[in-house]
């Protein structure tokens, strides 16, 4: 197949931000008064949860009021934290990202709060490199809908989503976008789609299927 734009999730993808999350959280958990803590693996498993499906995986047990509030201040508090102490890119995204903006428009998709993929931008300095994006957190709308956003305000003809999880396939399997699954993430895909081991390899593939 052959694209003209790229539209990429962020966690687990381009970056990984597990650390300042743990901090962030385990803060809240602390203000909040509650003896629970979560782990680096933990908060692995539920990066690319939107607000609502985490609400569900971890508060499942607690009053509804407690579970929005502890959410809300905990989501705040990890934009905050990376201020502070951005994620991590993978290796050779900032050099591939530069390399693939000079041929393709490039977006960003995720599920997100409301500020998250700003402090990405500012804090890697990426932020010229993108054309637009969009979050659950700005819209509460679910992946393949903010995908669909971006496709329609940006007027893309043949694009593809770059993601880690199964999550992220199905979200482009709704709309019949392809997709292109870097296994150094943080999920599983189990269909036969194009799969990469690092970013760089990634790269190559997108700029060799580049539509012309």
């Amino acid at each position: 197949m052959k694209y003209d734009s790229i539209i990429f999730d962020l966690d687990g993808t381009l970056w990984d931000s597990t650390h300042s999350c743990v901090e962030a959280w385990n803060q809240c958990y602390e203000k909040f008064k509650v003896s629970d803590r979560i782990t680096h693996q933990q908060m692995s498993s539920t990066m690319g949860m939107d607000a609502k499906t985490l609400k569900q995986h971890l508060f499942a047990t607690w009053p509804e009021e407690k579970a929005d509030a502890f959410l809300e201040a905990s989501l705040k508090e990890v934009v905050r934290t990376l201020r502070l102490r951005p994620g991590v890119l993978y290796p050779y995204v900032e050099d591939g990202l530069a390399a693939l903006a000079s041929m393709f428009p490039l977006y960003i998709v995720s599920n997100c709060q409301k500020g998250y993929i700003e402090v990405f931008l500012e804090q890697t300095g990426l932020g010229e490199l993108f054309q637009d994006f969009e979050s659950f957190g700005n819209t509460g709308q679910p992946k393949f809908q903010n995908i669909q956003r971006v496709i329609n305000r940006n007027d893309l003809n043949l694009p593809i989503y770059i993601g880690d999880t199964m999550g992220d396939y199905m979200a482009a399997s709704k709309i019949n976008l392809p997709f292109a699954h870097v296994t150094y993430g943080f999920g599983y895909v189990e269909p036969n789609v194009p799969k990469f081991t690092n970013f760089d390899h990634l790269v190559d593939y997108l700029v060799e299927n580049r539509f012309v």
